[in-house]
């Protein structure tokens, strides 16, 4: 029994990610010849293999130029799928995953534990994957930023009271809200807001 089987690379080109696998199938060679050395090989009895070797000669047979198209479309689809990013290896596909949930669920109630279920990421890991992913940040100091940027955006956009920008990202406390806000930023989210705004007219 043939199969054509080609590895899914990833970016080191070095271990494979995934395998395509094509198969099983015949070559040219005569079907009895083949179905002897199969069933040789596979130390199948001459009592009761009648019904394997009728099966055996259904499958279907490749020529030499079949066999190398087959491996040509195999190839192309590896190459694709890589290319798509459609594998990745755990430890970077981890990483999409946390930023991407980050991205999308900043402004939610989260913790480590919430996070991790959510993820289904030991909390341990999920602390090294958000480092690495932030340049040595935990977890909370990127959930963090992302608000703080997320509110910047709406300070120098919106109207809205500073009060309903901190809910609008996440935080509730409207002190607390300042204080990272001054931390971050420098300035109180008010003064950012008048100094923004005075930077944007000046440009006009």
């Amino acid at each position: 029994l043939l199969t054509a089987a080609l590895p899914i690379l990833g970016e080191e080109q070095r271990e494979p990610l995934a395998w395509l696998c094509a198969g099983p199938f015949l070559n040219e060679a005569p079907v009895e010849e083949q179905w002897r050395a199969a069933s040789a090989s596979l130390g199948v009895s001459a009592a009761g293999a009648e019904e394997l070797r009728v099966a055996f000669g259904k499958l279907r047979r490749l020529s030499g130029a079949e066999q190398a198209a087959l491996a040509a479309m195999l190839g192309a689809m590896a190459d694709s799928i890589r290319l798509r990013g459609l594998i990745l290896p755990s430890r970077e596909s981890d990483l999409r995953r946390l930023e991407r949930f980050l991205d999308e669920h900043y402004t939610e109630k989260l913790s480590l534990a919430s996070v991790s279920a959510q993820l289904h990421i030991g909390r341990t890991r999920l602390c090294a994957l958000a480092k690495e992913l932030s340049g040595g940040q935990t977890l909370f100091s990127m959930i963090a930023r992302r608000r703080i940027d997320a509110a910047k955006a709406l300070l120098v956009r919106t109207d809205r009271p500073v009060s309903a920008i901190a809910e609008a990202v996440g935080i509730s406390d409207y002190n607390y809200f300042s204080k990272i806000f001054r931390a971050a930023v420098g300035v109180s989210p008010s003064k950012f807001r008048k100094q923004a705004r005075q930077s944007l007219d000046d440009l006009v």
